[in-house]
């Protein structure tokens, strides 16, 4: 599940974020933005997260002003060292209110009450995950295993990689819908056009922009991820 940090003060954020990975491991925090500014011209931007953590007092003024400036049709964990907030911050898409410093224990309850409410699936043994694609092939169509799926990528339309180097047209309408459809456990999204079977990742190496991770496959050698994404893909290898 994919979540985003709004704040201002880098260690609180990095305390958050390390929170969090205990807590919810498969979870990825997309990014962490530190103003109203940039909070609403990311989401302008991005596909809505399905979850938000807010400080309330940011740099540039309140978070609410968010709230003003764009549409948020997400829930909301707020964070804040104040308590005079509560009663605004359950006036708009609040499904918790933390005080700082945000205690492990009561962020645990917070994102319970969020599972709980919107009934967010947890990967576990029991829940249906897709086995097979169908696409197309020679004016036909043909059945593909998950198991033989190396990777997705979405090149404006989304294509299917298979460990033996074929390429396929895979007829799904996002990468979003794509990724619903397989177990977390196994399937990453690296960025906004890779979603990886674990399977297919030989290695990493560091870059200036963030790491490569090397793939199994000749058709695509490499896939960069940023350097916001590196502590959750290294969790979900070595977990």
């Amino acid at each position: 599940m994919r979540v985003i940090i709004v704040e201002d003060e880098a260690l609180i954020a990095k305390d958050l974020r390390k929170l969090l990975a205990r807590l919810q491991p498969t979870w990825e925090v997309l990014a962490v933005l530190g103003s109203i500014a940039k909070t609403v011209a990311w989401l302008k931007d991005n596909d809505a997260p399905a979850l938000a953590f807010m400080d309330i007092q940011l740099a540039d003024g309140a978070s609410f002003e968010i709230f003003e400036q764009t549409e948020i049709n997400f829930p909301v964990i707020f964070t804040t060292a104040y308590d005079q907030y509560a009663i605004r911050a359950f006036q708009v898409n609040s499904i918790g209110y933390l005080l700082k410093p945000v205690d492990e224990i009561e962020l645990a309850q917070a994102i319970e009450k969020f599972q709980k409410t919107f009934k967010t699936p947890l990967p576990n043994l029991l829940t249906k995950y897709k086995e097979r694609f169908l696409v197309s092939y020679k004016g036909g169509l043909v059945p593909i295993r998950v198991a033989d799926i190396a990777c997705f990528e979405k090149d404006e339309i989304i294509f299917l990689h298979t460990f033996d180097g074929k390429k396929y047209v895979c007829d799904s309408g996002t990468m979003d819908e794509v990724e619903a459809l397989l177990n977390p456990l196994l399937f990453y999204r690296a960025n906004r056009q890779y979603l990886l079977n674990i399977h297919a990742i030989e290695n990493l190496k560091p870059t200036y922009k963030g790491i490569a991770v090397k793939l199994k496959l000749a058709t695509i050698p490499e896939v960069e991820v940023s350097r916001e994404k590196i502590t959750a893909i290294k969790q979900w290898l070595n977990r």
